[in-house]
């Protein structure tokens, strides 16, 4: 069995520092880590919005320190227009919505990509929301880098304060006043936090299309598919491209 098997390496397999294994007879690559064990809050304190920014700001320190050319490239084109084709060719979309939907889609990339092809662009979690923050006796601690992409800075940042209204903006703000302490922000990618929210609207979407089949899938997104998830999904985006149409004045 698979478990039995997995279970019996011996911990000498990683000495000198090696935690990436594989099993070569079932194909199966592994990582061998410290068992830690942590607490996910619904809400933080402004101290530990501090930490988890002084946190950031050195994983991203380490990010920069290497190249991932293996990893996706978060931008206009592999977030948005790759799954907007995808989800359009996979038949995902209901004729009552595609022409609409594909309409805004394409309209936020339109402007997105550039601002995007600006950017300086580096390792990041890419799925860093609070979700992914667990507290422990040593503070805080990021998990989950399945979503690890190359993109800016500024994506893992808007997930850890996604609210767009004056709360989130001062979050952001004092966040980043922490990150500072470890590492500069250059705050003119500020800009890309709605175009980055809409991508990920669409690459959440498609995400849940590409895994259909997996019964899972269907018991915990049960209204995906339907007509009323896709009509929320235009409303959504259509509000975002206003929010992106308005960054090009500000």
């Amino acid at each position: 069995p698979r478990s039995s098997r997995v279970s019996s390496v011996s911990p000498l397999a990683f000495a000198g520092g090696e935690t990436l294994e594989t099993l070569d007879d079932l194909g199966i690559s592994f990582a061998v880590f410290p068992r830690v064990g942590g607490r996910a809050p619904d809400e933080i304190r402004d101290d530990e919005l501090e930490q988890l920014g002084r946190l950031l700001g050195r994983l991203h320190n380490v990010g920069a320190t290497r190249q991932a050319t293996h990893r996706l490239r978060l931008d206009a084109q592999t977030y948005g227009l790759d799954n907007l084709a995808y989800l359009v060719d996979s038949g995902a979309l209901p004729d009552s919505v595609r022409d609409r939907y594909r309409a805004v889609v394409e309209q936020i990339c339109s402007i997105a990509g550039p601002w995007l092809e600006a950017a300086d662009y580096q390792r990041v979690h890419g799925d860093c929301h609070l979700n992914n923050v667990l507290w422990g006796r040593d503070g805080a601690f990021l998990v989950d880098f399945d979503d690890m992409v190359r993109a800016p800075c500024v994506q893992d940042v808007w997930l850890l304060a996604p609210d767009p209204g004056p709360e989130g903006v001062a979050k952001r703000a004092r966040l980043l006043e922490a990150y500072g302490d470890f590492r500069d922000f250059d705050h003119g990618t500020l800009r890309l936090i709605e175009p980055l929210r809409a991508l990920r609207l669409v690459h959440f979407s498609a995400w849940i299309a590409r895994r259909w089949e997996d019964p899972a899938f269907v018991r915990v997104f049960p209204d995906f598919g339907t007509e009323r998830y896709w009509f929320e999904q235009v409303t959504a985006l259509t509000e975002q491209l206003g929010l992106v149409q308005e960054s090009q004045w500000a």
